[in-house]
């Protein structure tokens, strides 16, 4: 009997010293006086420019606002997680927070509008036009119900790219095996006359190199430098295929162990994480654009308007269809899409390019 229940007290020591090591998710309140130990997941690199521009910036600041209280504990090229595994790895609480990439998370429709970008419109500030929409859409918020949100961003444009086929005429884009972003984009590409290719991110190399897909219309420019697709791809044209939407989320069970202060941290900062964004990403957009044909030896092509205006036909039964499909799932798709536009367009002017 004493051995029994020596056995049994050795097991408790373990199991609570144990929780100890794991991230507030898992552990409930830190010790009085101890910091709490956010654990925070990504599959970007470590000096990957969300990395650089947002994600350290930010967490230094809410650090610095709590005195403290808060720290986190760093996972890069995800090492806990994946892409695809990162959202419901955070939802069953495997670490605290995570990037996720909403446009290729199915719980998220209504941000499919803005993850698939009018071909005529470059928007300087994509953050701000996606948390507009937020802010004014319940529907949208709604949506966001199984975590926290901290942020919501967007990337700068997914750009076709192509291996080899220069495309200069809308006509000479049809026929291409392209890797596209999700379903909606998908159909977006089989308007074109394109054939679309599904694969992972990491993937993306290995398709095309094999040939299974002639380019992607996925190509962000810094990504295109930091994953080496300017390896492969060498000819990037400024039609804009993707616009890719990015986020820090929270474990709901860690938010609400919160302190009320440490929340207000991550609330009274989260209009300047946005800025952040939108700068982090247009600045390295500019920069990568700059390095392109000098340092890489890739074709920056530039379709004149006329070109781009029968994309822009190709594209509209494609978008009217999928809104109507949100109206009849009593989402505001016709409201929000026209809200997309009107925002994209207002952003679009040279007022609020970030230089």
């Amino acid at each position: 009997m004493k051995i029994t229940r020596y056995i049994i007290l050795c097991c408790l020591v373990v199991v609570f010293v144990g929780s100890l090591t794991y991230g507030c998710a898992a552990q409930g309140p830190a010790p009085s006086g101890a910091p709490i130990t956010l654990v925070f997941s990504t599959h970007d690199p470590d000096k990957n420019h969300m990395v650089v521009g947002i994600y350290k910036p930010w967490f230094d600041m809410i650090e610095q606002k709590t005195g403290g209280k808060v720290k986190f504990e760093m996972h890069y090229n995800g090492e806990l997680a994946g892409p695809p595994q990162a959202y419901d790895s955070l939802i069953k609480g495997v670490f605290d927070m995570t990037t996720v990439m909403i446009h290729a998370t199915p719980d998220f429709e209504l941000e499919q509008i803005v993850a698939s970008p009018l071909y005529d419109t470059f928007s300087w500030r994509p953050g701000r036009v996606l948390n507009e929409l937020y802010q004014k859409y319940p529907e949208m918020q709604k949506q966001y119900g199984k975590i926290k949100p901290l942020l919501i961003f967007c990337m700068s444009p997914g750009w076709m790219g192509t291996s080899k086929k220069q495309v200069k005429s809308f006509e000479e884009s049809a026929g291409l095996k392209m890797i596209c972003g999700g379903p909606f984009p998908a159909k977006r590409a089989q308007a074109l006359g394109q054939v679309p290719v599904s694969t992972a991110p990491p993937e993306f190399f290995q398709t095309i190199e094999k040939g299974i897909a002639d380019g992607g219309n996925v190509v962000t420019l810094p990504e295109a430098i930091t994953y080496r697709w300017v390896d492969i791809i060498k000819n990037i044209h400024n039609v804009p295929m993707l616009q890719g939407i990015m986020s820090v989320f929270m474990n709901k069970q860690t938010w609400d162990k919160l302190p009320a202060d440490v929340q207000k941290a991550f609330t009274d900062t989260q209009a300047q994480a946005i800025e952040m964004a939108d700068k982090s990403q247009i600045l390295a957009y500019k920069d990568a654009y700059s390095r392109m044909a000098k340092e890489f030896g890739v074709n920056m092509i530039t379709l004149p308007p006329s070109e781009l205006a029968k994309f822009v036909k190709a594209d509209e039964p494609v978008r009217a269809e999928f809104v109507k499909s949100l109206d009849a799932k009593g989402l505001p798709g016709s409201k929000f899409h026209a809200d997309y536009v009107s925002l994209s367009k207002k952003y679009a002017a040279a007022e609020y390019e970030i230089k």
